[in-house]
């Protein structure tokens, strides 16, 4: 549990912040160039040098890849959101440690996680989260700040892979292996729809793909990084990458539907150039790469403490 020592996360908790995030998702996306450099089939120096990663602060999108495929921007904003709702999370974990056999009991009860992350989710829309306190006056301990590293560098990983995933779907002229299988998942699910028309299925039919595909590229780049600081520690590191694929795709849908019903005061179900993320959640944990790399859905299960918020906020948009 070295982890510890190093409250990592502090970067998102003072002034100094930006230059350390975006620090932070270059090292990322430099850990993930030599297979990504593979799959468009170009060298890894000429990927240096005509792909630029960089920390944004636009309150409008969580990242963006330009569609000619040589920028990558990730919202700090973002960043924040993850570290301050797992800590919350974090905070309502029992977690053991088998160097010392201790068991560390949780630092706040889990039936308060409701109302904090309510709180946050409604300093997020109004752009007030970086001053928002998580947990006021609540230390983790030390088990789960280790829990709290893993799972935020993760989400880190796997929001820049899926960027990245974009990237490779703009500049790779043969064919995606992922495409077809994203394409099938989509199919399948509108087909049944009776509520949606053809021509509406085919206008969701084009970006749905490309977002599901980008999301099982960017689980393949993520799973691709290797076994280095700080994961080496980490035991089954590609576990733990698993669970950022499957726990930033659960806080983005928390955000989102908190959006929605705030907005109209029901959930809006389709969205013209993203799936729902809960979709997304089960393509990502029926993907080959996912099994492959021992995946373990506990962390997704786990997390399904988070539904209470959705709960919570479901008469926000009444009146």
């Amino acid at each position: 549990m070295e982890e510890s020592k190093k409250v990592i996360g502090q970067q998102y908790s003072n002034a100094a912040m930006r230059g350390e995030l975006n620090k932070l998702i270059k090292d990322i996306a430099k850990q993930m160039r030599p297979q990504a450099a593979l799959r468009i089939g170009i060298s890894e120096n000429e990927l240096n040098k005509s792909l630029s990663v960089s920390l944004g602060m636009n309150d409008e999108i969580n990242a963006y890849a330009d569609r000619r495929g040589h920028y990558i921007v990730i919202n700090g904003s973002l960043m924040i959101y993850y570290h301050k709702m797992l800590k919350v999370y974090c905070a309502t974990l029992s977690v053991g440690d088998k160097a010392t056999n201790h068991m560390y009991k949780p630092s706040i009860h889990p039936e308060r996680i409701a109302s904090i992350m309510k709180k946050l989710l409604a300093a997020d829309l109004e752009n007030k989260l970086l001053l928002t306190k998580a947990l006021d006056g609540v230390e983790l301990n030390r088990a789960q700040i280790v829990v709290l590293t893993r799972l935020v560098h993760s989400c880190e990983c796997f929001a820049v892979g899926h960027e990245m995933g974009h990237i490779i779907i703009s500049r790779t002229k043969s064919n995606i292996m992922e495409m077809e299988a994203a394409k099938k998942i989509v199919e399948e699910f509108l087909e049944p729809i009776k509520e949606l028309k053809d021509n509406e299925k085919k206008e969701l039919l084009e970006p749905w793909t490309e977002e599901f595909c980008a999301d099982l590229i960017g689980l393949q780049l993520t799973l691709s990084i290797p076994e280095v600081e700080p994961y080496k520690h980490w035991g089954n590191y590609k576990s733990w990458l698993c669970s950022g694929a499957e726990i930033s795709r659960s806080l983005d849908m928390m955000m989102q539907e908190y959006k929605d019903r705030l907005n109209n005061g029901k959930l809006v179900t389709f969205v013209n150039t993203h799936p729902h993320d809960y979709l997304r959640l089960q393509a990502i944990r029926g993907s080959q790469d996912y099994i492959d790399a021992k995946g373990i859905p506990w962390f997704g299960e786990s997390f399904s403490v988070f539904s209470k918020v959705i709960d919570f906020v479901l008469g926000i948009g009444e009146k």
